[in-house]
């Protein structure tokens, strides 16, 4: 937000002097849309954790031996520093469950 102000009222004034203009109101927008990313695979996230946590109770509720373990759940990864889910991880775990 701040970046956005500041580019609001510094865009002509840096434009007229013919110097350097870091188009951070661009910047603002590049911002927004990481965050928007991060957002929408947080949300995904604790959707696929809740499913998962309430497919554990109804086989496990007699029986708390195996308590519910998000890493055995979830599994994100990185691709140029941005979150991504990863589905093919529960795939491969069913697979060498069933092995």
């Amino acid at each position: 937000l701040i970046c956005w102000i500041i580019d609001q009222q510094l865009c002509e004034r840096m434009n007229s002097k013919g110097g350097f203009n870091p188009q951070l109101h661009a910047w603002w927008h590049i911002i927004c849309a990481i965050d928007s990313h991060v957002g929408i695979i947080c949300g995904e996230a604790m959707r696929l954790l809740s499913i998962k946590y309430q497919q554990h109770q109804a086989k496990h509720a007699e029986s708390s031996v195996k308590p519910f373990q998000p890493k055995d759940h979830l599994h994100i990864v990185f691709y140029l520093g941005l979150p991504f889910m990863d589905y093919s991880y529960d795939k491969r775990m069913k697979e060498a469950k069933e092995q």
